[in-house]
């Protein structure tokens, strides 16, 4: 599927990494062609870059990180200049899932939608096309 957006479209679209996930050399993203001036990975599709989020969200699951309020401080910490409040009751507000709840993966589409709302101000991805993109072997 194919998505345009206007020439000012904020990074997450540019490089088709709409949960602006930054690059680790100790990453090799499937579908990962670069990385930005910022340091952000650039993806071949979006569908890649929605993979991404979905196993970044697995990881943190590893290590005990399940719920909205414990997830959130984590991938987007206030060390890079987030404010992880604001974040967290965007997310809190986009998935009517309250921050201590544990998410389980059949919240991820939800709670990816709402990540990329948040970290770009509009999420023009179906809920399809997420769990299309999350089953992405």
């Amino acid at each position: 599927m194919a998505f345009v957006f206007k020439d000012n479209r904020p990074r997450g679209f540019r490089n088709k990494n709409p949960g602006n996930i930054k690059y680790n050399a100790s990453n090799d993203w499937v579908g990962q062609i670069g990385q930005d001036s910022k340091g952000f990975v650039i993806f071949e599709s979006f569908e890649f870059g929605i993979r991404a989020i979905g196993k970044v969200l697995d990881t943190k699951a590893l290590r005990g990180l399940t719920s909205i309020g414990q997830i959130i401080p984590d991938y987007a910490p206030a060390e890079d200049a987030n404010d992880v409040d604001a974040y967290i009751q965007s997310v809190e507000n986009s998935t009517g899932i309250h921050r201590d709840t544990p998410l389980s993966r059949l919240d991820y589409p939800n709670f990816i939608a709402a990540i990329i709302l948040h970290e770009n101000g509009e999420q023009p991805f179906t809920k399809q096309f997420v769990v299309g993109a999350l089953s992405i072997a």
